[in-house]
């Protein structure tokens, strides 16, 4: 009996020594990112190839022939390629998935308005994305389909122009938490690829520029629903000293930012209306200049806005002209891949 009593006395005591209170479990710090990426313990399936001509991606879709989806479709069908191509998916990462940390304003030599703040992406743009960082940034652009419209006739932005319009009233579906856009493109791309005065050289180089616009601005509608980036706030991507989302996206499909000069032309187009004859010619030019470059903040300054600006920025007043051969070959099945591995960006010139 005296053996058993003094083993359950052991064991009360054993008892009576162990720490019963509940475990404190550490919160992990949470990220700042624009939203989580969904994590699966199954095998995300690999992304398909780059559309070819003739798909249209979903951004895209709500444009109905109506609202000039026949006439625009060559923009329609490139700007769906450029958005697909996994060469180019590395700047959408960054802008959906990248940690970005609030940066002190500078404090004299680049001017700011009240209420601006700065914040800069903490990882560079990768050149390389793995397969499920590809499926994941593939899946956010198409779930940024139902935060933008398109208005394609707008009286509002300058000739042969666009801009994001902020809808803050509008909040995004999950998973992102900002704010809707519409993107308001100029008429005058309609007005000048229905225009019968117009050669099809002339409206090669129009639809080029009309899906580099919206690409541009659908930038700016990006980090509206995924940062609710409002105008007054700044976005810095890695090694950059300006933020202009639309012109770093450009820079990273073409090497830099793209100007087209179109006075010989217009002037064309008015001597075709009074029926003198039409050039098979291109008249339209293009140049591009490096990104960034002073020259841009200079464009802001005259409009009167202010760009967002942290450091010295390069000049580059004279751009090199881009060869019409080369865009036009941009809407042929020709791959990209290879240009984009050896040089950076596709080569224009």
């Amino acid at each position: 009996m005296a053996p058993l009593i003094a083993i359950l006395l052991a064991a009360a005591y054993g008892v009576d020594k162990m720490n019963t209170a509940p475990r404190q479990v550490k919160k992990k710090k949470k990220k700042n990112v624009a939203f989580e990426a969904p994590t699966t313990t199954r095998q995300i399936a690999i992304p398909p190839p780059p559309p070819p001509p003739g798909v249209i991606h979903p951004i895209f879709r709500q444009i109905s022939p109506g609202q000039g989806g026949r006439l625009f479709l060559p923009a329609l069908e490139l700007a769906s390629r450029f958005l697909t191509a996994k060469c180019f998916l590395g700047f959408w990462y960054t802008v959906f998935y990248s940690p970005v940390e609030q940066l002190r304003l500078p404090l004299e030599g680049f001017p700011t308005t009240p209420g601006t703040k700065h914040y800069g992406f903490t990882t560079p743009m990768p050149s390389h994305l793995s397969r499920s960082q590809i499926a994941i940034t593939d899946i956010a652009l198409t779930d940024l389909a139902s935060c933008v419209t398109f208005d394609l006739y707008s009286a509002s932005p300058e000739r042969a122009g666009a801009r994001c319009k902020h809808l803050r009233g509008l909040s995004t579906p999950p998973p992102f938490h900002g704010h809707r856009s519409c993107i308001q493109v100029s008429e005058y791309f309609y007005d000048m690829l229905s225009d019968p005065g117009v050669s099809s050289a002339d409206k090669t180089w129009l639809q080029f520029e009309l899906a580099k616009t919206l690409l541009h601005e659908l930038a700016h509608a990006a980090l509206n629903a995924a940062r609710d980036k409002g105008s007054k706030t700044h976005y810095f991507f890695s090694g950059c000293n300006i933020a202009e989302d639309g012109f770093q996206l450009e820079a990273c499909l073409f090497g830099g930012k793209t100007d087209l000069r179109r006075s010989e032309f217009h002037d064309q187009v008015a001597r075709q209306r009074l029926k003198i004859g039409k050039s098979a010619e291109p008249l339209i030019r293009a140049y591009l200049t490096p990104w960034p470059s002073w020259e841009a903040v200079e464009e802001y300054r005259v409009r009167g806005s202010l760009i967002g600006i942290r450091g010295r920025v390069p000049s580059y007043p004279h751009g090199r002209e881009v060869r019409f051969e080369r865009v036009r070959r941009l809407f042929t099945e020709e791959p990209w891949e290879e240009d984009v591995k050896r040089y950076g960006s596709l080569r224009l010139c």
